[in-house]
């Protein structure tokens, strides 16, 4: 497996090792509904990022896609910091035209 194509979804994550969680890793789910929040002043974006069964709470200051909204599915890379919260480096989401082949 090349680590830079492999992500974990969020309960996989949450059911790893504590060596997976303290490397630098992808990390996938949904964004959950109501949990954006923007803090203009300090440039930080916080939400949660929700599997099946497991939800991790995500901080990111850089630029958010446009398309960016709740219950969309993402791909966040970055750590978990000691207190249990995502400090991601990198947000993208994910386009479905983009991902669904064309069946033609």
């Amino acid at each position: 497996k090349s680590s830079s194509s492999y992500y974990y979804s969020v309960d996989e994550f949450t059911a790893g090792s504590g060596t997976v969680k303290n490397s630098a890793l992808r990390l996938a789910g949904n964004v959950k509904d109501g949990s954006i929040q923007r803090d203009i002043e300090k440039m930080l974006l916080t939400f949660t990022l929700a599997g099946e069964k497991a939800e991790i709470p995500v901080s990111y200051s850089k630029t958010v896609p446009d398309n960016f909204t709740d219950g969309i599915e993402v791909v966040v890379h970055g750590r978990l910091d000691p207190s249990g919260n995502f400090q991601a480096d990198k947000l993208m989401t994910r386009c479905e035209s983009k991902y669904k082949a064309k069946l033609e």
